[in-house]
């Protein structure tokens, strides 16, 4: 993770402001915050040749990606029949359910205010897993 540290102001908050957006902050309902650049993908989706198709998050951010190729040479093959994962900081909002025959998500928001899910798999070493081996308590 990187951070942006920034020295005492004393008092200049219009070198601030210039300062944000020189490090490609934008305000957002008063705040000013870091313009994203990446995005979490659907890596293990071969069809997904566009990132708005390989996009995995909130619906409501969907428009703000764009609908540009991904090159070739970016591309990941995880196909099915590669060893299970189990992956977490996707912020999952949903019902637990797999991402692909052999990908699980574990990280369903627990951490969120309201409504999030601790969630576990119980894996006895299947290589095709099963929506049925989740188990979760809701926050």
């Amino acid at each position: 993770m990187k951070y942006d540290l920034i020295g005492d102001i004393h008092g200049h908050s219009e070198r601030l402001i210039e300062l944000l957006t020189k490090l490609d902050y934008q305000p957002v309902d008063g705040v000013y915050r870091h313009t994203r650049h990446q995005i979490r993908m659907k890596w293990w989706d071969a069809s997904a040749r566009t990132y708005r198709a390989a996009f995995l998050g909130p619906d409501s951010a969907l428009s703000h990606i764009p609908e540009d190729p991904i090159d070739v040479d970016h591309l990941i093959n995880y196909s099915s029949d590669e060893p299970p994962v189990f992956i977490g900081h996707y912020w999952m909002d949903s019902e637990p359910a797999l991402l692909a025959p052999n990908v699980a998500c574990l990280d369903y928001s627990v951490a969120a205010k309201r409504g999030g899910k601790l969630v576990a798999y119980r894996w006895d070493g299947e290589q095709q897993l099963s929506g049925d081996k989740f188990v979760y308590v809701v926050k």
